[in-house]
């Protein structure tokens, strides 16, 4: 499949589906909607701006979109989200969460809640999984790994 030279996606994941098999309260895929990369972060303010300009640089063929959940930071990681859903809402899906509906183990609070959300919202074939402390660095990465995955 020959790779794409532009730095968005075809086209936006539009409006939910209707025939895929999924539970009720999750959005089907979406036929223009071929991958979902799921983004959690809290605090991640130093970091999040280039996580998200890696994924927003995939050179692909498909459309794809950023499922975007963000868990109250308190050092401008939430401001910065926002910025970029604003910037960009044919692609971002922006979740904001509170603190104190997260989910704990022993005692301590996880992003488990912010990830389930996530892929509960996917609308993509296929679901990519990246935390906001980190970021990709081949702009090709979504196109090689769904040309594998195709294949």
């Amino acid at each position: 499949m020959p790779r794409s030279t532009q730095s968005r996606p075809l086209s936006p994941c539009g409006p939910e589906g209707a025939h895929a098999i999924r539970p009720t309260n999750c959005p089907s895929p979406h036929p223009n909607c071929t991958v979902s990369v799921s983004v959690i972060t809290y605090q991640h303010a130093h970091f999040i701006r280039q996580c998200l300009d890696s994924v927003l640089m995939q050179q692909t063929t498909f459309p794809f979109e950023i499922l975007l959940g963000e868990d109250e930071s308190t050092d401008g990681t939430r401001e910065i989200c926002q910025e970029y859903a604003q910037e960009h809402p044919d692609i971002i899906r922006l979740f904001l969460h509170k603190r104190e509906d997260n989910l704990e183990i022993h005692g301590r609070a996880t992003g488990r809640l912010n990830l389930v959300n996530n892929l509960q919202q996917a609308r993509g074939k296929y679901i990519a999984l990246l935390d906001g402390d980190d970021y990709w660095t081949d702009p090709t990465k979504l196109q090689i790994q769904f040309e594998a995955l195709e294949a």
